[in-house]
Order: C-alpha cells, then structure tokens, then sequence
C-alpha cells in the first residue's frame, strides 16, 4: 500500500495530462470554426505557427526533463536494491542530457522567430496609411518553401516587402542602430558585411511576379523592397533591392512610378492574392 501512495501523485499527474490531451483531439474533431474562411492572412503568420510548434516542443521536453529529474525518487523508495539504484540514475542521466541538450538548441531558435515574428508586424503597422490612399495590403503569402512577408498592391505596381529584424549590439554604442547600404551589401556594426537579406527580397518577389503572373493571365512585375525595422538605413549608392527603415515606405511607394495597372488588373491581381493568402484554420 506504501508503494502505491508513493507513485500516485505522478500517476495522477500522467493521467490529467492524458486526458487534456484526449479532450483537446475530440473537440478538434467534433468542433469547427465558423468564420475559418473568412480571415485574412495576418502578419508573421507563418512565424507565429512555428512559435506555436515550437513552445509546444518546449513544453514537452520540459516536462520529460522533470519526469527524468524525479524518476528517482518515484522508483527508488523504499529500500532498493544497487542494481536498481544504478539502472534508475544512469536512465534519469541520460534523459536529462538528452532533453536539457534540446532545450539548449531550441531557445535560441526561439529568440530569432520571435523577433522576426515582432519585425514583421512593425512593418505591416508602418504600412496602414497605404490603405487611405486606395492601396491593398497583403501578408504572409504562402509561396510554398518560402513567404511572401507583405505585398502591397497599387495603380503604380506590386511591391514585395521582405522584413528582417535582427537585434543591435549594446557593444556598437552610439552606432548601433545604423546600418550602411552600399548597393551590394549591408553593413552592419561589428559584423561582416552580409547580403542574405537582400538576396531573399529579390528572389522572393522574383517567385512572386512568375506565379501571379500565371494567375492572373499577363506579365505583372514585382518590385522588391527590403525593410529594416528598427534601423536607421544610410544609403552610399543606389542598389536593388532598395533597403529602408519601414517607416519610409508608404512614401517611397507613394511616390514611385514604376508601372500602371488598371482597375481591372488590380481587381484580378487582389483577388488571387486573397486566396493565396487565405488562413488555414484547424
């Protein structure tokens, strides 16, 4: 009987966590929203779902790590033997290792998703005042092994908007928050120059013009655009794509000549954009 009370708080433990998760897979079966398709595509979507994952993976491997930690003393009382002794810590060992090194790995992956989930809606926040003047604002496009991050959509083209948010270094002092353009590559403070996010701009509206193009039935350029959030962008030559503080774009964009689409090709390019972008919902 002394045994069995010893191991019931972890078998009552176990068990709750069973059934949380055999109700939450009911109702997932039996409910369903009703407004599932009829959402936007919010900003930072694809993100937030591998944050989501992510916290789910991290929660799990928490709670193994503690089954582990306190392996010992639901096995090991009372009175065992050192063969017994041995097998239960080398097992609880192994599994704290194991698990620790996991969480280890996946906190930084973490960190990066959710600053760049963070980027992502600040700049779509900096694109609102596009809606005043008759532009249509996209996020999140799904484009199969990659995203689309914002598309704005006007009478003087399509703009694909790559956001990349990166953290400053406190080391930098006052020059941490500047980053330098020089047509090829950024240059930010105490790094290397880099280029990825300028690469990632341009081919991903690159993807963006083929496959609209093919919906909508005639060539519709994409014009890409790099955004910054929460750096100042000093430009020594014009490159492309051009790299800008979120802040600047409604202007920028605003002010660019870059193609006339009409009434009717807007009307078709926001209605593929749409579906493209519509929320899949569980």
């Amino acid at each position: 009987m002394y045994k069995v009370l010893l191991y019931l708080p972890a078998l009552v433990f176990f068990g709750f966590m069973g059934l949380i998760y055999l109700r939450s897979k009911r109702n997932e079966a039996v409910w369903d929203l009703p407004f599932k398709d009829d959402q936007d595509r919010p900003p930072g979507e694809s993100l937030r779902l591998k944050l989501d994952d992510l916290y789910t993976d991290l929660s799990a491997d928490l709670m193994l790590m503690f089954f582990a930690a306190i392996l010992p003393f639901i096995l090991l009382a009372p009175n065992p033997s050192e063969y017994l002794v041995f097998l239960v810590f080398s097992f609880s060992f192994v599994g704290l290792f194991l698990f620790g090194r996991k969480i280890w790995k996946r906190l930084p992956i973490i960190r990066s998703y959710r600053i760049g989930f963070e980027g992502e809606r600040i700049t779509a926040q900096n694109l609102t005042p596009l809606f005043c003047r008759g532009y249509y604002v996209f996020h999140d496009i799904p484009m199969g092994d990659y995203n689309v991050d914002h598309v704005v959509v006007g009478p003087n083209g399509v703009f694909a908007i790559e956001s990349k948010a990166r953290r400053k270094r406190k080391s930098a002092g006052t020059e941490r928050a500047r980053v330098v353009y020089d047509g090829r590559s950024l240059h930010y403070p105490e790094v290397p120059p880099e280029t990825y996010g300028l690469e990632a701009a341009v081919s991903r509206a690159q993807g963006l013009e083929k496959w609209l193009s093919s919906a909508v039935g005639e060539k519709i350029s994409v014009w890409p655009i790099l955004a910054l959030p929460g750096w100042y962008v000093q430009r020594t030559r014009k490159g492309n794509p051009p790299v800008m503080n979120p802040k600047s774009i409604p202007n920028f964009i605003l002010k660019t000549t870059k193609y006339d689409l009409s009434e009717q090709q807007i009307k078709r390019i926001r209605h593929q954009l749409f579906e493209k972008s519509k929320v899949e919902t569980k």
